[in-house]
C-alpha cells in the first residue's frame, strides 16, 4: 500500500520550521574540514608548475598523507611522442612529482582514466590497453609484474571506470571496473572475471569503493531527473548483490564548466575520522578535485532499515521519498530535524538497540502514520523548487510502532538514521 504524499504546503511547514537552525554537512555536501570546503584547481596548478596547458585532467586519488594523485591527458593532442602523465601534488597544489604514463598508452587519445587506490601503496588505472597498469608509490616507478591483463570476454574495450575493494576475491582484493553504459565486472587482480552485473548509473566515468558499507559509488555524466545540466551524478551500488542502493546525489553544481557542476571525470574514496569522503575530479573550464560526504545511513536500528528513493535530493525533485525496508512493525511516522544526536531509549517501553538519532532540541517535525506492509513503507517528500530549500541539510529517522489486535502497543522501535544535503 502506498501512502498519500505529503502536499507541498505540508513539506514547506516541516522544511521551513528547520530553517533558521544551523546547518552540517551531509550526504553530497562539500566536505570542509576546518569549516573550509576541500576543493584544488589541478588545471591552473599544474599549468602554473610545468608552463604547460593541460587539457584534461581525469583520475584522481588522496592518499594517506593528503597528496592528490592525477591523471592527465598529453598537451599535445594527437602526438603520440608527448607522453600522457601521472602527477602528483601536496593538498594545497604544489607539485611534488611527474612520471609519463606507461609506453602502451602512447595511442590513446586520452591516456589513462580513473585511478583507484589500494589505501595503502599500489595505484591501478586502465584505458583502451590490453592492461590495467599498476604504479607502486613506495618505489615511485610503474611496475609491470603487477599489471592486470583485461580478459577478453568483456563486452568493453575501456577500463574507463575503475574501484578497488580490499576485501574482494576472499580477500585478496579485486577491482570493479566499467565503461560508460556498459556493465559493471569484478575482476580479480590476476584478470580473472569474478562478477557481472547491470549497469546501475549510465556514462559512467569513474567509480570508487566503501569498505565500511561494501558499496561502489559510480560517477557518471547522465541520469538524474534534475535534468540536462546534471553531468556529476554519483550513484550508490552494494557490491554484495550488484544491486543499486537507490541512494543517490549530485555533484557540486556551482562549478562552472561548459555546463554547470562540469563533468564527471575520477572518483576515489578515503575514510576520514571514521566517514567517508568521496574525492570527485571534475573536467570544467579549469579541471578540478573536490570533497564530499558520501554516507547516507547512519546509526543503530532497533527495527527497519532507512533508504531514499526518487532520485538525489535537489530543490524542485518532486519525487524524491523516505522508504523503509525490513520492519516488524505495522505503523510508522518519519522524524525530520536539522542535526544529529544518538539518545538510547530504555526498554521495555521501546526495543533494544533503539536511539533518537534526530536532535529534538532544534526544530523537529513527524510526518503523519502510514502503515508497514511487509516489512516496507514509504514517504513521498517533494522538495519545492525554492531558494529556501536549497543547500539545506536534513536528518531523518522512522519511529515504529507495532499493534495488537488493531490497537498500537509496546515496544516502540527506531531505525537507523538518514542524513543529505539538498542540491540547489
Amino acid at each position: 500500500m502506498r501512502p498519500t504524499p505529503l502536499s507541498t504546503a505540508l513539506l514547506s511547514t516541516a522544511l521551513c520550521a528547520v530553517l533558521a537552525a544551523p546547518a552540517f554537512a551531509q550526504l553530497g555536501a562539500l566536505h570542509a574540514p576546518g569549516g573550509v570546503p576541500y576543493s584544488l584547481d589541478v588545471g591552473s596548478a599544474l599549468s602554473t608548475a610545468t608552463g604547460y596547458p593541460w587539457p584534461g585532467v581525469i583520475g584522481c586519488a588522496r592518499d594517506a598523507n593528503g597528496r592528490v594523485w592525477v591523471t592527465a591527458r598529453r598537451t599535445v593532442r594527437h602526438d603520440p611522442n608527448s607522453p600522457h602523465m601521472l602527477f602528483l601534488l601536496d593538498s594545497v597544489g604544489r607539485l611534488l612529482g611527474s612520471w609519463p604514463q606507461p609506453a602502451a598508452t602512447a595511442s590513446s587519445r586520452w591516456g589513462l582514466r580513473d585511478l583507484a587506490w589500494d589505501g595503502s601503496r599500489f595505484l591501478y588505472a586502465g584505458c583502451e590497453a590490453d592492461h590495467i597498469f599498476v604504479f607502486d608509490t613506495q618505489t615511485l616507478a610503474w611496475d609491470p609484474s603487477r599489471a592486470i591483463p583485461v580478459p577478453g570476454n568483456l563486452s568493453f574495450g575501456t577500463m574507463r571506470a575503475l574501484a578497488y575493494d580490499p576485501a574482494g576475491n576472499a580477500g585478496a582484493g579485486s577491482l570493479w571496473v566499467a565503461n560508460l553504459s556498459s556493465e559493471h565486472v569484478e575482476l580479480s587482480l590476476a584478470g580473472a572475471v569474478l562478477r557481472r552485473v547491470p549497469n546501475v548509473q549510465r556514462e559512467t566515468y569513474a567509480a570508487a569503493f566503501d569498505p565500511q558499507q561494501r558499496t561502489v559509488w559510480w560517477f557518471g555524466q547522465v541520469g538524474s531527473t534534475y535534468g540536462d545540466f546534471a553531468h556529476v551524478v554519483v550513484t550508490e551500488m552494494d557490491a554484495t548483490t550488484g544491486a543499486p542502493t537507490r541512494t543517490r546525489f549530485l555533484g557540486d553544481m556551482s562549478v562552472l564548466a561548459a555546463e554547470y557542476g562540469g563533468f564527471a571525470g575520477g572518483a576515489e574514496l578515503r575514510i576520514v575520522g571514521g566517514e567517508p569522503v568521496l574525492l570527485l575530479g571534475v573536467q570544467a573550464f579549469s579541471d578540478l578535485v573536490y570533497e564530499v560526504k558520501a554516507r547516507f545511513a547512519f546509526g543503530p536500528s532497533g527495527g527497519g532499515r532507512i533508504g531514499m528513493d526518487g532520485d538525489a535530493a535537489y530543490a524542485g525533485n518532486s519525487a524524491f521519498e523516505l522508504t523503509l525496508r525490513n520492519s516488524p512493525n505495522q505503523l510508522a511516522t518519519l522524524l525530520i530535524g536539522v542535526a544529529e544526536a544518538a539518545v538510547p531509549l530504555p526498554p521495555p517501553s521501546f526495543a533494544a538497540n533503539s536511539y533518537v538519532l534526530v536532535e529534538l532540541g532544534l526544530p523537529y517535525v513527524f510526518s503523519p502514520f502510514v502503515p508497514v506492509v511487509a516489512g516496507n513503507a514509504r514517504m513521498p517528500l517533494a522538495i519545492p523548487q525554492s531558494p529556501a530549500f536549497a543547500g539545506l541539510d536534513l536528518w531523518f529517522q522512522w519511529i515504529e510502532v507495532p499493534l495488537l489486535g488493531g490497537t498500537p502497543t509496546w515496544p516502540i522501535a527506531s531505525s537507523d538514521g538518514g542524513k543529505v544535503h539538498i542540491t540547489p
